[in-house]
C-alpha cells in the first residue's frame, strides 16, 4: 500500500504573469510510513520550540518570510529519503479557457496525470492500494467526493490499471502528510519558476500538463 499526500501551490487564474499552478504528490510506501512521519514531526517540533511557534501551522510561505528555506530543504531531504514524489503543473500564461472553466475538474485531471507519471516511472505498480489525502481548503463542496470516483474510472476502468484507490480531503492543520506535501509543493513551484526564467529542463518527476 502507498500513502499519497497532495498539496498545491499558486492558483489557476489565467493571468499572463500568474506563473504556474502546481500540485505535488508525496508517495510513501507503507513500509516507510512510520519513519517518515516520525522524522517530519521531529523536525517540526524542534523548529517550533526554537522559534516559539506553538499552535502555528508551519507552511512554506511562513518559512520564506522567516528566511528559513534551509530548514524546509533539510526537512524535505530527510523525509523524502526512500520515498518518491511527482509534480504536475499548468502555466497560466496563455492558458485555454477549458482549464479555467471548472477548476475543480482541472485539479482532478492533474492528479490523474501525476499518478499516471508515477506508474510510468515504476513508483506505483499494478495491484497497489493507494490511500490518497489532500488539503480541503480550495476545493468546492460539489467536488469533494468526486476525485476518488474519477480516478477509479480513469485509471482502473478506462486504462486498465489494477489499483484500489481511496481518497479523502483533510484539514492540513491536522495532518502531517499534507503539511509535508505543502513543503514539497512550495519547493517545487520555486523550481518551476527558476526553470522558466533560466530555460532549464525540469527532472522526470515534473509533468507539465499545458
Amino acid at each position: 500500500m502507498y500513502w499519497i499526500y497532495i498539496d498545491e501551490s499558486m492558483s489557476i487564474n489565467g493571468q499572463p504573469n500568474g506563473g504556474d499552478f502546481s500540485i505535488s504528490l508525496v508517495i510513501i510506501n507503507e513500509s516507510n510510513y512510520r519513519r517518515t512521519k516520525s522524522s517530519f514531526k521531529r523536525f517540526i517540533k524542534k523548529f517550533k520550540s526554537i522559534n516559539k511557534l506553538d499552535n502555528v501551522e508551519i507552511k512554506g510561505e511562513l518559512l520564506k518570510k522567516m528566511k528559513a528555506i534551509d530548514f524546509l530543504e533539510t526537512t524535505l531531504e530527510a523525509c523524502l529519503e526512500g520515498n518518491n514524489f511527482i509534480c504536475a503543473h499548468i502555466a497560466n500564461n496563455g492558458i485555454q479557457e477549458k482549464w479555467l472553466k471548472n477548476k475543480s475538474a482541472t485539479y482532478n485531471f492533474m492528479v490523474k496525470c501525476a499518478i499516471e507519471r508515477a506508474i510510468e516511472r515504476g513508483m506505483i505498480a499494478e495491484g497497489d492500494d493507494l490511500r490518497i489525502l489532500s488539503d480541503n481548503r480550495n476545493i468546492s463542496n460539489d467536488y469533494k467526493k468526486s476525485l476518488q470516483e474519477y480516478l477509479n474510472i480513469q485509471l482502473s476502468l478506462e486504462n486498465n490499471h489494477n489499483l484500489t484507490i481511496i481518497h479523502d480531503y483533510v484539514d492540513s492543520k491536522l495532518n502531517w502528510g499534507v503539511q509535508l506535501a505543502d513543503f514539497l509543493s512550495f519547493r517545487n513551484n520555486r523550481l518551476i519558476i527558476k526553470s522558466r526564467k533560466n530555460n532549464i529542463k525540469l527532472p522526470f518527476n515534473f509533468r507539465q500538463i499545458y
